[in-house]
């Protein structure tokens, strides 16, 4: 953003002169401290302007949390999430909530050039008491709009003005937009990272909704078991515009299944489809066009089979009763237990905090930080650890790189899961080279820990079932692939994991019989550092396990 000659408070007062004081309160970047705007314990978001009130869902996607959107005013800090577009209550209402704020690009699209050379970076949208009264004389919608472009022209005006040379803008022209949209679910950094850098490499493909591309992507909350009707709502509310044809939520958190339904009640059209869900197989197979999971049942023996040839006597499974109400977790679970007797291991479990409840996952980590060094120390260095959570194998991977043990892979395996924290590996020259991650990874690892110690899959899990998912829906939607092809699935997966081995198949339900039609279960063969590939997926896997059913 361009700094601006003048005071920055001459700003601040031209703009507030030429708005008369009357909805909009606006304020320079630089008239004060930097200071990032706070959500209370009360849900309103405490700025250095005042409080506001904040409305759970937010803005989609990137706009979440460092948006706020209620029925009366947007707030947004522009310095750190780019140039703010102020909406009126009159609009979002009338628009879905994932499109308000490209429809506000084009009704103040030069309100947004302006923003850039006034160097405004804080505008606060405010409602005033008569703001609800509606006078006789208000503005009209429209014309509050072209009143908010007029003033924020003069005050770029006041601090462009005494320049002896002006530079004109010229609008660029921008490409048109593509026909067909994809609506991409992920969880945040916090909680899934490589499952958002998947959607971020269809953006970079594709291009975003917002920019004229083909990608919308949202995230759902970090606490998403308590907020699940927040996550509902974002998924159902992709089903709003008119051009989405396929909606991919990974992973496929509770909530899922009912925001399928509702979608496919509004938009029958709309293909849904589910990576890694986390609901029971039954209940997200009645409403996704199709699901995908590691596959649990296949990777509960050779997980078990791939730690013993790394040498481990005890395999350590670390989780909580949310994750063993699962069926793909708890089954799995059940399915290790088994192989750990049929292959002379002896089994152990550990109960660690969910980073979904109260200690939150700074406070799950710090568990995990504290007892990995007692549990070396109970079953001894030729332990094999595993983890169900993803926040929880950082610091596990850090602990036994200094206190000793094995770890053969992730729940949701990737040389990016964990390993980069745990190591302190940079990877910003390598990012979206995946043979490159996997050297630098493991030469690192191998460094520090030895030779056949750590285990993973050669690409990211997470990141492939994004990207590979996006993939597939965007060449149904074209027409180049069809709707429950395995094949093609492949083909879309293979996309991003070039010269990997993949296997798996339907998921069948023990209790039945059953072949799901529209639910498959995938793994890759692992990858031991320091050692190489372990043949997971020639692995022919006894029939006994797959009929073992599962016991909440």
């Amino acid at each position: 953003m361009r700094e601006a000659d003048e005071p920055a408070a001459n700003t601040s007062a031209a703009c507030e002169s030429a708005l008369g004081g009357l909805y909009f309160s606006v304020r320079s970047s630089r008239s004060s401290a930097r200071a990032k705007p706070t959500v209370r314990q009360d849900g309103c978001f405490q700025c250095k302007y005042g409080i506001v009130p904040f409305h759970s869902y937010g803005l989609a996607g990137d706009f979440h949390p460092g948006a706020v959107r209620h029925r009366e005013c947007v707030f947004r800090d522009a310095r750190e999430y780019g140039p703010l577009l102020p909406l009126q209550y009159d609009i979002t209402r009338k628009i879905p909530r994932h499109r308000a704020q490209g429809q506000a690009d084009i009704l103040l699209q030069s309100a947004k050039y302006l923003f850039t050379f006034a160097d405004i970076g804080y505008i606060m949208v405010k409602r005033k008491s008569d703001f609800a009264k509606k006078k006789k004389g208000d503005f009209s919608m429209h014309k509050r709009l072209l009143t908010v472009a007029a003033a924020l022209a003069a005050a770029s005006m006041l601090v462009i003005g005494c320049k002896k040379a002006e530079t004109k803008v010229q609008p660029e022209e921008k490409p048109q937009a593509s026909a067909i949209h994809i609506g991409v679910v992920t969880g945040t950094v916090s909680q899934s990272e490589d499952d958002l850098r998947g959607a971020e490499e269809l953006i970079k493909r594709y291009g975003a909704v917002k920019d004229g591309g083909m990608i919308q992507h949202i995230t759902y909350p970090d606490d998403f078991m308590s907020q699940q009707e927040t996550t509902i709502s974002q998924i159902v509310a992709l089903a709003d515009d008119p051009a989405m044809k396929a909606i991919v939520v990974n992973q496929a958190v509770p909530g899922t299944a009912e925001a399928f339904k509702r979608v496919k009640e509004k938009r029958a059209d709309i293909l849904c489809f589910a990576g890694e869900a986390h609901e029971d197989p039954l209940v997200i197979q009645a409403s996704a066009d199709l699901a995908v999971n590691a596959d649990f049942i296949s990777r509960g023996y050779t997980i078990i089979w791939a730690a013993k040839q790394m040498g481990a006597k005890t395999f350590v499974h670390i989780s909580f009763p949310r994750h063993m109400s699962y069926e793909s977790l708890g089954l799995r679970r059940q399915i290790m237990e088994e192989a750990c007797k049929d292959l002379g291991l002896t089994f152990a479990f550990e109960t660690a905090p969910d980073p979904t409840s109260d200690v939150g996952v700074a406070g799950a980590q710090q568990f995990i930080l504290e007892k990995v060094p007692q549990w070396v120390q109970k079953y001894g260095k030729d332990t094999a650890f595993f983890c169900t959570n993803d926040a929880h194998t950082e610091p596990l991977l850090k602990q036994i790189a200094a206190y000793g043990g094995m770890f053969v892979e992730a729940d949701l395996p990737s040389p990016l899961m964990g390993y980069p924290g745990a190591f302190g590996i940079d990877l910003s020259a390598e990012a979206g080279n995946f043979p490159a991650i996997l050297k630098k990874v493991e030469s690192t690892v191998v460094a520090k820990a030895g030779p056949g110690k750590f285990g993973t899959w050669a690409y990211s899990y997470g990141f492939t079932v994004t990207a590979g998912l996006g993939e597939y829906a965007k060449r149904v939607a074209e027409g180049t692939a069809a709707k429950g092809s395995m094949s093609d699935l492949y083909k879309a997966l293979g996309e991003f994991t070039p010269g990997a081995k993949w296997n798996g198949g339907s998921y069948i339900d023990a209790n039945t019989g059953v072949r799901a039609k529209n639910h498959t279960l995938v793994y890759m063969d692992t990858y031991i550092m320091g050692q190489g590939y372990l043949d997971t997926t020639g692995l022919t896997v006894p029939e006994k396990y797959y009929n073992i059913k599962f016991q909440k």
